[in-house]
């Protein structure tokens, strides 16, 4: 799809350059077809703040992830649980342990931009068309490579009020090379 983007690279080209792909098994089933296109997908960004590197979120990870609304007009997006590790297999899932924060938003996405949270969900991300944004989680003891898994569902959404099913699942970074963000450079959140 071609979109206007002003001249220069931006963070994400040159991290989707730079990422290595991963295989996708396709499985069969009577599913509609908007089950199988994800609302929330994992971009290819990635990295880290070691130590107190960035004040405001020390020992912390960066995560990129891609959210598009399918033709579906606008959908709700409720973030239900964020879990990161640390461990270099990618095991050993965790909420992070001070804070979890969404941040960067680009494009047709609004943080907290609507009213279909979900018990237990500790953020909505508004989707209209598509657009981007960061998951930041830390205080982290140790920094090595690292992976993210979000819980999520996804409703449509029309003139303030929730509707049908538009998505679920988990968006899942795998096990990602996470390289200083100043690296990249991604500069750090206010």
């Amino acid at each position: 799809m071609d979109t206007l983007e002003e001249p220069g690279l931006s963070r994400r080209t040159v991290v989707k350059a730079a990422a290595w792909s991963v295989p996708i098994m396709a499985v069969g089933s009577n599913a509609p077809a908007m089950a199988m296109s994800p609302v929330l997908q994992f971009d290819g960004l990635a990295c880290k703040w070691s130590g107190n590197s960035c004040q405001n979120y020390p020992k912390s990870y960066l995560f990129g992830f891609k959210a598009s609304s399918l033709g579906l007009g606008q959908v709700c997006i409720s973030i239900t649980s964020v879990k990161m590790s640390t461990d270099p297999a990618g095991a050993n899932l965790v909420t992070p342990p001070n804070f979890t924060s969404f941040v960067n938003a680009t494009g047709g996405v609004t943080i907290n931009g609507c009213n279909c949270q979900l018990p237990g969900a500790i953020a909505t991300i508004l989707v209209d068309g598509e657009g981007t944004f960061d998951i930041v989680g830390g205080e982290f003891g140790d920094s090595n490579n690292s992976r993210i898994v979000v819980e999520y569902t996804a409703l449509r959404y029309n003139n303030g009020s929730c509707g049908l099913p538009a998505g679920q699942g988990p968006a899942d970074s795998g096990v990602r090379s996470t390289p200083p963000c100043s690296q990249i450079p991604i500069p750090c959140p206010t």
